[in-house]
């Protein structure tokens, strides 16, 4: 009869595991997709004795999925020890739901966590003035990756951030930006040839209405915003694969190309994003803090649509971008997905 194995060394290899195997789907850019690997490769130790099963369990529950927020209530009855020892990732997903409605997520209980990342699929992006998407937060979350919101105003920002008081590095993957100019959200509308990237340090990068809604984060450091380009923008003054003359947060082609004309307004439009005042002072209370880094990264949009993960709604026109959705969230031949616990 062969030794029975050490608990520690079950520890690891289910690890490792979990570590190495690759995710369930090949593209991480989908939304609402978890990307743990399939729960086959350790339930043969589920299956060796109760305590491989305990151990299994934990390693499995280090990133929890949920594709609903009245799930949570459900998680004490069937894993006690989930969310005060096991939980340290939690991704959830705000699903497309045809009356609109959007529950918050009580993360009372989780002692553990430390990121979080919330695939946002409903096409109701605006909220009311007291409505917070997540409750209770008790442990220090220092990472959120927030993704797929439609219309990302400040204020929404502000709603969906608010509750992470200890967040460290935020990330942000939309298919719209907000424009400080025009106050609303755009599509990215370079011109040829764009920039893929673009990086700020000292506190500079963040859209100026973003600044403020994230200014009372006192400990956030990083901001990485993910956006796609649609291209084919009107001429932008200053801005190309190789140079960003006017320190580019955001604003849409067609406010660039008109606002830009009146070079006065250009340098206290460039001054306002550097928190100066038309005097050349620094202004009070316009970033957060801590901010050391913005990263901005783009991705080129496939006008034909081959292998995007952008609906038809995400790639409307920017005036049809301008208002909430109305319509029946599901797509056609789409059936409403029973909820689980991953």
């Amino acid at each position: 009869m062969f030794p029975q194995l050490p608990l520690e060394l079950v520890h690891e290899i289910v690890h490792h595991i979990l570590d190495s195997a690759p995710p369930r789907c090949d593209s991480q850019d989908l939304l609402g997709v978890t990307s743990k690997p399939s729960w086959v490769l350790i339930e043969p130790f589920t299956q060796s004795s109760r305590a491989f099963r305990l151990l299994c369990l934990e390693s499995w529950f280090r990133r929890l999925y949920l594709r609903s927020a009245l799930d949570i209530l459900t998680i004490d009855q069937y894993f006690p020890a989930l969310k005060s020892t096991w939980c340290r990732h939690f991704h959830c997903v705000q699903t497309k739901d045809p009356y609109k409605t959007i529950f918050a997520w009580d993360l009372s209980g989780f002692q553990q966590l430390s990121s979080l990342r919330v695939d946002w699929l409903s096409r109701k992006s605006t909220f009311r003035d007291d409505f917070t998407p997540f409750l209770n937060v008790e442990s220090r979350i220092l990472e959120v990756d927030i993704r797929g919101v439609k219309y990302p105003s400040p204020m929404v920002l502000k709603s969906l951030t608010c509750a992470f008081v200890h967040l460290v590095t935020l990330k942000l993957d939309f298919p719209r930006i907000w424009c400080g100019l025009c106050h609303t959200c755009i599509l990215v509308r370079f011109p040829s040839p764009p920039p893929t990237s673009l990086k700020y340090e000292g506190g500079l990068g963040l859209p100026v209405h973003y600044s403020r809604a994230l200014f009372s984060l006192n400990e956030i450091e990083e901001v990485i915003i993910r956006l796609p380009d649609f291209g084919f923008g009107l001429p932008s003054p200053g801005l190309s694969a190789h140079s960003n003359d006017n320190l580019w947060v955001g604003e849409c082609d067609r406010c660039m190309s008109l606002m830009y004309d009146d070079e006065e307004f250009r340098k206290r439009w460039i001054a306002r994003k550097r928190g100066l005042d038309s005097a050349g002072v620094r202004r009070d209370n316009t970033t957060p803090p801590r901010l050391k880094k913005v990263q901005w990264n783009f991705w080129q949009f496939d006008t034909r649509g081959d292998g995007t993960r952008l609906s038809r709604h995400e790639t409307n026109s920017d005036e049809e971008s301008l208002t909430d959705y109305d319509g029946d969230d599901r797509e056609e031949g789409e059936s409403n997905e029973a909820h689980e616990i991953i």
